[in-house]
């Protein structure tokens, strides 16, 4: 959870909004025509009727604020209603985007679309299990991350033989998204710490491969 915090507020709540409303404006999420055609009529009203009642239900002082100060707008700027939605709800806007946007985000991380879509998707499933208290250790995951491809990522294909379907190969993108996001952060030791202090726990049943610790997506934070 701690990880999935740094990749909520820092890709969907802050760079996709900003990127959003630096071209659409601070309500352009209210119009359909900003999205890809994909996004269908009916799918953006239920986002737009979700967001309407989280403000209702909302006891937030910015929200107050605003509409008392701006009586004429019937729904907050963007960088308001996003304090308001779900990880789901913000992984739709981005399923949403145009492909230039998408590809504006994702080549921050050194990623596709494609790839990057999948990783927010898992992500999203994760955040869910956690927060539901579900066993996610040595089980497969139902909504598998794609792989980045061989080429502009080889370190996701050697040494370690990375299992996309195992939770090894999640802390694996959310460490890759670390260290472009907070590459100071000490959560890959945070990680290893974990397993030394359970060392009866077979690792392997999480999809760590016997030399996991020399993939340099690891070793990028070593102290």
């Amino acid at each position: 959870m701690d990880a999935i915090e740094y990749v909520e507020v820092a890709i969907l709540r802050t760079q996709m909004v900003e990127l959003f409303t630096r071209l659409h404006g601070p309500f352009g999420y209210c119009d359909i025509k900003n999205f890809n055609p994909g996004f269908q009529n009916n799918e953006h009203q239920e986002l737009l009727n979700q967001v309407d009642g989280a403000v209702l239900r909302s006891r937030e002082e910015f929200v107050t604020r605003f509409q008392n100060k701006y009586k004429l707008e019937l729904r907050l700027p963007l960088w308001m209603a996003v304090e308001l939605m779900t990880f789901g709800q913000l992984f739709t806007i981005f399923r949403s985007l145009h492909q230039v946007e998408q590809q504006s985000l994702s080549r921050r991380y050194n990623l596709f679309p494609p790839v990057f879509g999948s990783w927010l998707h898992t992500i999203n499933y994760i955040r869910n299990a956690c927060a539901h208290h579900a066993r996610l250790w040595n089980r497969d995951i139902p909504v598998s991350p794609k792989l980045p491809d061989r080429k502009n990522n080889p370190d996701f294909y050697g040494p370690t033989k990375i299992n996309n379907k195992q939770i090894f190969a999640v802390l694996t993108l959310l460490n890759h998204l670390l260290s472009f996001i907070a590459p100071s952060s000490n959560w890959p030791e945070h990680i290893k710490k974990l397993l030394n202090t359970y060392p009866n726990i077979p690792i392997n049943w999480m999809g760590f491969p016997v030399n996991w610790q020399d993939n340099p997506l690891w070793k990028y934070h070593s102290k």
